[in-house]
C-alpha cells in the first residue's frame, strides 16, 4: 500500500466538524449563577441594568434613563432640558456607583451644562444619589441632589430631590 496524502480540503472539513462540536458543547452547557446573583435570576442584590427614574424637587420634575454597568460604571440621560429653567441644558451623565450595604447604593456623576441660547459649554453638573432597591429588585426609592459648577449661572449649593425608579426588562 502506498502512502495516502490528506488534502487541505479534508483537513478543513475535519477541523470544521470538530469546531462545530466544540461550539455545540459550549452552547449546551447550563449557565451557572454568579455568587451575588439570586437563584430567581433577578438582580435584586444589584442595580445592574437599565432603569427609568423619576426625579422631583421643589419646582421641578424630570425623567432619567440610566444604566448601571457591572463593575460600578453609570451612564444616564435626563429630560432636564424640558424644564426650560435658564441654562439647565445638559449632556448625558457619566459616573460611578458603589454598594453601601444590603440593597442600598450610592452614585456620583458629572455632566456638561450648555447655555440654552448659544449652545456654548457653560459649566459642569455634579449629581449624587442614594437609593434602596425593593425586595424584588425591580424598583428603588431614594434621594439625590445636584449643583452646577462654573459657568454664567453657577448653582454652588446642592439642590435636593426625591427619586424613584423602575427596572426596564427585556
Amino acid at each position: 500500500m502506498g502512502s495516502q496524502l490528506i488534502g487541505r480540503r479534508e483537513i478543513l472539513k475535519t477541523a470544521g466538524a470538530l469546531g462545530a462540536a466544540g461550539v455545540l458543547a459550549v452552547v449546551a452547557t447550563p449557565l451557572i449563577a454568579g455568587a451575588d446573583e439570586p437563584e430567581d435570576g433577578r438582580g435584586s442584590r444589584s442595580p445592574e441594568g437599565t432603569w427609568y427614574e423619576a426625579d422631583e424637587g421643589e419646582g421641578f420634575k424630570f425623567g432619567v434613563l440610566m444604566t448601571f454597568a457591572g463593575g460600578g460604571g453609570l451612564v444616564a440621560t435626563a429630560d432636564i432640558d424640558s424644564i426650560k429653567n435658564k441654562n439647565l441644558l445638559g449632556s448625558p451623565t457619566h459616573g460611578a456607583w458603589v454598594s453601601t450595604g444590603g440593597r442600598s447604593y450610592r452614585w456620583f456623576g458629572k455632566a456638561f451644562s450648555f447655555n440654552d441660547a448659544t449652545g456654548a459649554l457653560d459649566g459642569t453638573y455634579e449629581i449624587k444619589e442614594t437609593l434602596t432597591l425593593s425586595d424584588d429588585g425591580d424598583r428603588f426609592v431614594g434621594n439625590g441632589s445636584f449643583r452646577l459648577v462654573g459657568g454664567s449661572h453657577e448653582i454652588p449649593n446642592f439642590i435636593p430631590y426625591a427619586t424613584r425608579g423602575q427596572r426596564i426588562k427585556a
